[in-house]
């Protein structure tokens, strides 16, 4: 929901964009699959190539169902003897299940991972800070590895928000690095004395939000399909069959997307919350909002049906109990924002 940014979740924003600044990623959870099939049993699931990656590898990924609509979005990690996913906490247990569902004769095991921990470095001087910290910097566009004891740490470089495609405004640079649980604080501490500064989590929902990278729950309903959402990144449209490929690649070769997530503002000093419905300048219900943290813009997201929809439109956003707020969106959609990034790029 919008709320205002404290001092310090300024202050911790205002690093991230200029220098360096430390996630923590509780939020985020690892579903871990191993055995002989994983791969061609996560590959024949999910929307993104995985026969193809060589370990190590990185790459945004999603589950959907039959019909295309999505169940889980996930950033995922190709290791030697393990695929890791990395998703929103609270559907860590879902994802499990859901994947499971379809095992059939498959030598795959599918677990939650509590023993693995991931943390962020974000900003410009994210590079520069890996290296003061004695950590090995990945290549443009690739993966770093090292030995934790017996045990592998792993860094990949993207963007706030997962996507490196085309954005409404400049990308923030984004360290994401797994290791063993019991190795955070330590890590934590070594990148704290190298310089990066704290940061919180309205900073990093603020970064999530500008980047039009959805919440499953928040921003996506049980009806959303990728190509709403803006979520090229995660699709891979030259791969073989899996579940919902007929429901995915229709919508993006043929159809005409029903709804956009969109980047609204508030147009005054008020803002609305996550579930308000938006209506149009008839009167007629024209999406829900979705996310949002109050920066200098009020930036939020919002989910907005394509009759209603267009650059710079005003809506009223309406509350349970009769508030009514203006919010107005921005020149484009998250999808149309991202449509330059549709053969499935690494995140």
């Amino acid at each position: 929901m919008f709320r205002n940014l404290a001092e310090r979740d300024r202050a911790a924003l205002t690093a991230a964009t200029t220098a360096a600044a430390l996630f923590g990623r509780d939020d985020l959870a690892a579903v871990c699959i191993t055995g002989r099939h994983r791969d061609r049993f996560l590959h024949a699931l999910s929307t993104q190539e995985v026969n193809g990656q060589v370990a190590p590898a990185v790459a945004a990924n999603a589950h959907c169902d039959a019909q295309g609509r999505l169940q889980a979005l996930f950033t995922m990690v190709v290791q030697t003897e393990q695929i890791v996913l990395w998703t929103e906490r609270q559907q860590a247990a879902a994802l499990v299940e859901g994947l499971l569902r379809y095992r059939v004769a498959e030598r795959v095991k599918v677990n939650e991972a509590p023993e693995l921990g991931l943390i962020e470095v974000v900003g410009p001087k994210g590079l520069a800070l890996l290296q003061a910290a004695g950590l090995p910097v990945p290549p443009q566009g690739g993966v770093a590895t090292w030995a934790i004891g017996e045990q592998e740490g792993v860094i990949w470089a993207g963007t706030t928000g997962g996507n490196p495609a085309a954005r409404h405004g400049p990308g923030v640079p984004v360290l994401s690095i797994q290791v063993p649980d019991e190795a955070l604080g330590d890590l934590a501490g070594t990148l704290m004395e190298a310089g990066a500064a704290v940061g919180c989590h309205a900073a990093r929902e603020a970064l999530r939000i500008a980047e039009g990278w959805p919440r499953i729950g928040l921003d996506v309903d049980d009806g959303s399909l990728p190509a709403e959402l803006g979520l090229g990144a995660a699709i891979n449209f030259t791969k073989g069959c899996y579940l919902g490929q007929e429901a995915v690649a229709m919508l993006a070769y043929r159809g005409r997307l029903r709804r956009h997530l969109c980047w609204i503002s508030s147009a005054g000093p008020t803002h609305p919350a996550a579930g308000w419905t938006l209506r149009d300048d008839k009167g007629r219900k024209a999406g829900r909002v979705g996310s949002g943290y109050v920066t200098e813009t009020g930036l939020g997201l919002a989910v907005i049906n394509r009759r209603s929809w267009a650059p710079d439109a005003d809506f009223e956003a309406h509350g349970p109990d009769g508030e009514i707020v203006q919010v107005r969106s921005l020149t484009t959609t998250v999808a149309d924002a991202f449509a330059s990034q549709g053969d499935g790029g690494a995140a």
